[in-house]
């Protein structure tokens, strides 16, 4: 004996999206960090640091929407670090 089910079942009472399958193409990104001692404070190195993030400023497969309203870039971090 085999049933047939007419209604789907409830998943839940909030609604779902459905959205088909997409292809997406190949990402490489490069992000570049370096320090450099730039001087002595009273026997104590002071660092210079610089972070890159996404050099190239590639945007990938990222999609803004209302709910990511944005799609990353390049990113530029630079502080300094002092040691006592």
């Amino acid at each position: 004996m085999t049933t047939v089910i007419s209604t789907p079942p409830r998943t839940g009472c909030r609604p779902h999206d459905i959205f088909e399958d997409t292809k997406l193409d190949a990402v490489v990104t490069m992000n570049l960090a370096a320090s450099a001692r730039i001087t002595e404070v009273r026997g104590n190195p002071l660092y210079l640091d610089v972070q890159v993030t996404n050099l190239l400023d590639k945007r990938g497969n990222g999609t803004a929407s209302t709910t990511n309203p944005r799609v990353s870039g390049r990113r530029v971090w630079i502080g300094t670090e002092y040691t006592w």
